[in-house]
């Protein structure tokens, strides 16, 4: 692991090009989901990959909410695993931010 000045100034920062651990080869730089719509049984997801700044590549992705399952996943892993962790974050943060949902949720779950 880099030390801490190392990874604020060449590795965190936006692009990190500096960073000697970034390797010279890579399809992209960036990539980066958004939620593009949603509704009781499914979220779809657009997602960019960025290649110097610009659009590399694009797409959509959709998970079916009641099945916990990809209708639509990205063919490479890594993406694929990117998108799963901002779904997760985005659906934690979605719970949580509807705290009477969250208290039924609760409540089901105990009986």
């Amino acid at each position: 692991m880099p030390e801490a000045e190392r990874l604020q100034e060449e590795c965190s920062l936006g692009y990190a090009s500096r960073c000697p651990r970034l390797p010279v080869e890579r399809l992209w730089d960036a990539v980066r989901f958004a939620v593009s719509s949603e509704n009781a049984s499914r979220v779809c997801l657009a997602y960019v990959c960025e290649k110097n700044h610009l659009p590399a590549e694009h797409g959509k992705l959709e998970f079916l909410l009641q099945d916990r399952t990809w209708a639509r996943s990205h063919t490479d892993l890594r993406v694929q695993r990117m998108a799963e962790c901002f779904l997760d974050s985005w659906l934690e943060r979605k719970r949580s931010s509807t705290p009477a949902e969250s208290q039924n949720e609760n409540l089901h779950e105990q009986s």
